[in-house]
C-alpha cells in the first residue's frame, strides 16, 4: 500500500531550504514518489533549482536518476513544499531509468505498481505538441513494463497557461484533446484514471501517472457532479475541431487484499457541470462536500482521509482556505500552493488521497 504525506521548509534560501527537506526525508524508509513545489527564488532559476534537487537526492538518498519533479507553484505559507509517498508491504522496489525517464515498478505477489514521474517535452512546443510527446513518452514505458494504458489509476497534469488561448484553443481543451486520443486507443472497463489538470507558472508540461497491476479498481461518481469525461460542449471552451471532455473519473478505488486506497480527483465547487458560487469560502465548503461524498460512497467506516493537495488561485484566500481545511481535517498532510484553475471562476481546487480496510 502507499501513504502519502508532505513536508515543508520557510527558509527563504533556496538551497538551505532543500538541504533541510532532504535531512527530513533521509529519515523515511521505503519513499517512491517526491514531488517539490516552489516559486520563483532569488538568484535561483529552475534549472538550477532542478540541478540543486537532484544534487541533494544523490548525496543524501542515493537517487542517481531522481525522478523528481519541480512544479513551479508558489507554496502559501512556506517557501518550498514537498509531497511524498511511501511504500508499506513485502514487495521489492525498482529504480529504473530509460530514455531519459526516471520510474520506480513495485513487485508483489501477483501484483505491481509502476510511479512515472516528470514526464515532459520541450517548452518550445507548443502545448499540443508538448503533450503529444509527453503521452508518447508515457505510452513507451507503460509498454517496457509491460503495463496496458487502462491501468493508469491516478494522473497527474501540471500545465502551463492553463486557461490561457493559442489561436482559439485553449491550452486545456488541448491538452484534453490530446488525452482522449490517447484514451480513445483502449477500453477502460473499471473506468478513466483519477486525475488533476491544474495550472503552473512555468512553460513545460509536465505528466505524472500511477498505474496498478492485479489491483481491483473502481471509479467512483459523485452524485451531485457529473462524471467529468459527460461533461457537454456548454462548458468546454475554445474553437479545437474535436472538444473533448476531460477523461478521468471523480475517484478511482484499488483493493489489493485487506487494504485499499482512494484517489480522489482534483475537486472543485462544481454542481452537476455548472460553477456559478462566487465566494470563495462557499467554494471551499461546497469542495470539501464533495470529497466526502466521494469518501462516503463506499459505504467504509474505517476510510480515512490522509493527504490533501489544495490549488489556491488569489494569494489573499489563503488564510481562510487554510482554516476551513485544517478544521476539517486536523491530522492530514496538507499542501496549499497557489495555481491557475481551470476555470475563470473557480478560485479553489482540492485533491485528496484516503486508504481503507477491506
Amino acid at each position: 500500500m502507499l501513504k502519502f504525506s508532505s513536508t515543508h521548509s520557510a527558509i527563504p534560501e533556496f538551497e538551505q531550504a532543500v538541504n533541510a527537506i532532504f535531512k527530513q526525508l533521509q529519515t523515511i524508509n521505503n519513499l517512491v514518489k517526491i514531488s517539490f513545489f516552489t516559486g520563483v527564488h532569488s538568484g535561483c532559476n529552475p534549472d538550477q533549482q532542478k540541478a540543486i534537487i537532484a544534487r541533494y537526492a544523490q548525496s543524501t538518498l542515493d537517487l542517481v536518476h531522481t525522478g523528481i519533479p519541480l512544479i513551479e507553484q508558489k507554496p502559501l505559507g512556506c517557501s518550498v513544499s514537498v509531497e511524498y509517498a511511501t511504500y508499506e508491504g513485502d514487495g521489492t522496489i525498482c529504480q529504473k531509468h530509460d530514455k531519459g525517464l526516471d520510474y520506480i515498478l513495485i513487485e508483489e505477489k501477483g501484483k505491481r505498481l509502476l510511479i512515472l514521474n516528470g514526464i515532459s517535452a520541450s517548452n518550445t512546443l507548443t502545448l499540443e505538441e508538448q503533450a503529444k510527446a509527453a503521452f508518447d513518452a508515457l505510452r513507451f514505458i507503460l509498454k517496457k513494463t509491460g503495463f496496458p494504458l487502462n491501468s493508469i489509476a491516478r494522473q497527474w497534469n501540471y500545465i502551463p497557461g492553463i486557461i490561457a488561448f493559442d489561436k482559439g484553443i485553449q491550452n486545456y481543451q488541448a491538452f484534453n484533446d490530446v488525452r482522449s486520443r490517447v484514451y480513445n486507443t483502449t477500453s477502460w472497463p473499471s473506468g478513466y484514471p483519477a486525475a488533476t489538470g491544474i495550472g503552473i507558472d512555468g512553460q513545460q508540461l509536465i505528466i505524472d501517472i500511477l498505474a496498478v497491476e492485479g489491483y481491483a479498481t473502481q471509479a467512483i461518481s459523485n452524485r451531485k457532479q457529473i462524471d467529468a469525461h459527460e461533461y457537454s460542449a456548454n462548458v468546454l471552451l475554445g474553437h479545437s475541431s474535436l472538444k473533448t471532455s476531460p477523461k478521468f473519473e471523480r475517484a478511482k478505488a484499488a483493493v489489493s487484499g485487506s487494504y485499499g486506497m482512494l484517489f480522489i480527483s482534483g475537486t472543485a465547487a462544481i454542481n452537476g457541470e455548472e460553477s456559478d458560487i462566487a465566494d470563495i469560502r462557499q467554494q471551499t465548503l461546497l469542495t470539501l462536500e464533495h470529497i466526502e461524498l466521494l469518501c462516503s460512497s463506499l459505504d467504509n467506516e474505517s476510510m480515512r482521509i490522509q493527504q490533501l493537495r489544495v490549488y489556491i488561485r488569489q494569494k489573499e484566500d489563503f488564510d481562510q482556505v487554510q482554516k476551513i481545511c485544517h478544521e476539517h481535517y486536523p491530522d492530514a498532510a496538507i499542501i496549499f500552493v497557489q495555481a491557475d484553475v481551470c476555470r475563470d471562476e473557480l478560485l479553489v481546487e482540492i485533491e485528496a488521497f484516503a486508504t481503507f480496510e477491506v
